[in-house]
């Protein structure tokens, strides 16, 4: 079973979606939305070599990307059992420009769970 883990980015984003979504459409019928994208998470963790490549939607970046609902869940590989999500877009974004300004920090978190996942592996 693969691991996935949120950037800071990428929890920020699931807080403000949550908010909205209780503020539109009610807290039971968010929380079952909710429960979808970490379905999705862990779809990605499991399942990121078998998914279609959308290069139209990530071009020239390092990322790859899946739909879950209404959402673009964006997230970075980095063993075969472990991924990094660093983004949750809503399809009516224009999701190849933000993730473009996205990309330092991307870049950034993706760096530093990078560096901390290496160090655990190699803790004495």
């Amino acid at each position: 079973m693969g691991v996935y883990h949120l950037t800071p980015t990428a929890y920020d984003h699931l807080v403000q979606l949550t908010d909205y979504g209780i503020d539109t459409w009610g807290q039971r019928r968010t929380y079952d939305y909710v429960r979808e994208l970490y379905a999705g998470f862990q779809y990605v963790a499991d399942r990121h070599d078998a998914l279609p490549k959308r290069t139209r939607l990530t071009v020239a970046l390092k990322i790859q990307m899946h739909r879950v609902g209404s959402h673009y869940i964006a997230f970075v590989v980095f063993t075969p059992d472990v991924v990094a999500i660093t983004s949750i877009l809503h399809q009516h974004m224009d999701v190849s420009t933000r993730l473009r300004e996205l990309q330092a920090l991307t870049d950034k978190e993706v760096g530093d769970m990078r560096a901390a996942f290496l160090r655990s592996m190699f803790k004495p």
